[in-house]
C-alpha cells in the first residue's frame, strides 16, 4: 500500500495525464488537447501514481440523466480508464475505475455508467459491480441510395432538441450540450458531424457520423426511415451504423439500472 497512491490531480499531473493517454489510445494532440479543454477538472478525475510514476487515470464525466421510470436520474461517466504498460497486471485498472465510482457517487451522480472498449471488459467490469444496462443495433452494409433525403449540418442545441423527440417516452441517455458539443468536434476532425434528417419537408430524425477512410461510421442513427436511403447522403464503400436497440450489449452501469438506449458515447 505504501507504494502507490490514489488521489485526483493537480493541474502539474497533466503533461503526463496527457502523455499516456497518446501512449494508451493513440488519439490525436487535437482530440487529447480538446477533451481537456471542455472535460479536464481535478476533482472528477483520479490517478495513481506507483513510485512517484503516473501508472493509471479515470476520468468522470457529467454526461446528462438518464430517464426511466418516468423520472431524469443524474449520469456520470467513467471514462478513458487507462493504465501504462509496464504498470499492467497489478490491479492499478481496478483501483482507479473502483475510486472514480466512489467519487462520482459523493458527488452525487445517482447513475454511474461506463462504456467497454472490447467485449472482454464487460467481464471484467462485472466484477466490479457494473451491469449490462444499454444496447445498441449494429450492422453494415455497402450500398446505399440517395432517396431525397438532405442532411443538415446542426449545432449541439439543434440536434439535442431533436433527439429528445425521437427518444421521448424511452428509457435513454439525454445526453447534455457539453456531451454533444464535443461530440460534434470529434465528428468534424474525422469528416462527418451532426446532422439533422429532412425528408419530404419535415425533419425526420438526427445521424452523428465520422468516416474511416472510405468507411462511414454512423454512431448514432435515430429516424424511423430505412438507414439505407439516409446514408446514401453520405458518400463512402461501407457503412456501418448504431441505432436505438437490444441486439448488442453497449454500456453498463453500476448496480441494478434498468436497460435503456446510451448513444455515441465518443466511442
Amino acid at each position: 500500500m505504501n507504494d502507490y497512491e490514489i488521489r485526483c490531480p493537480d493541474m502539474t499531473d497533466v503533461p503526463e495525464l496527457k502523455k499516456l493517454w497518446k501512449d494508451v489510445f493513440g488519439d490525436s494532440h487535437e482530440c487529447i488537447d480538446g477533451f481537456f479543454s471542455r472535460y479536464f477538472r481535478p476533482e472528477m478525475t483520479k490517478i495513481i501514481r506507483y513510485l512517484g510514476k503516473l501508472a493509471g487515470m479515470a476520468y468522470i464525466l457529467p454526461c446528462g440523466g438518464y430517464f426511466y421510470s418516468g423520472a431524469i436520474n443524474s449520469c456520470a461517466m467513467i471514462y478513458a480508464v487507462a493504465t501504462a504498460e509496464k504498470y499492467r497486471g497489478r490491479g492499478f485498472g481496478t483501483a482507479v475505475t473502483d475510486a472514480a465510482r466512489r467519487q462520482a457517487e459523493k458527488m452525487g451522480f445517482s447513475a454511474v455508467t461506463l462504456v467497454p472498449a472490447e467485449p472482454e471488459l464487460f467481464r471484467f467490469y462485472d466484477k466490479l459491480g457494473f451491469k449490462t444496462a444499454f444496447y445498441i443495433d449494429e450492422y453494415t452494409f455497402t450500398y446505399a441510395e440517395n432517396c431525397g433525403v438532405h442532411l443538415l449540418p446542426a449545432d449541439a442545441g439543434e440536434y439535442g432538441a431533436v433527439r429528445e423527440r425521437m427518444l421521448r417516452g424511452k428509457n435513454h441517455i439525454a445526453v447534455d450540450l457539453t456531451a454533444l458539443e464535443h461530440q460534434k468536434f470529434l465528428c468534424r476532425i474525422c469528416g462527418g458531424d451532426l446532422a439533422l434528417i429532412e425528408y419530404g419537408g419535415e425533419t425526420a430524425g438526427c445521424i452523428c457520423w465520422e468516416m474511416d477512410g472510405e468507411k462511414a461510421l454512423i454512431k448514432e442513427y435515430i429516424c424511423p426511415l430505412d438507414v439505407k436511403k439516409t446514408a446514401g447522403a453520405i458518400s463512402a464503400g461501407e457503412y456501418s451504423v448504431w441505432s436505438p436497440g437490444m441486439k448488442k450489449p453497449f454500456a453498463m452501469a453500476y448496480g441494478d439500472v434498468p436497460p435503456g438506449y446510451y448513444g455515441f458515447a465518443f466511442g
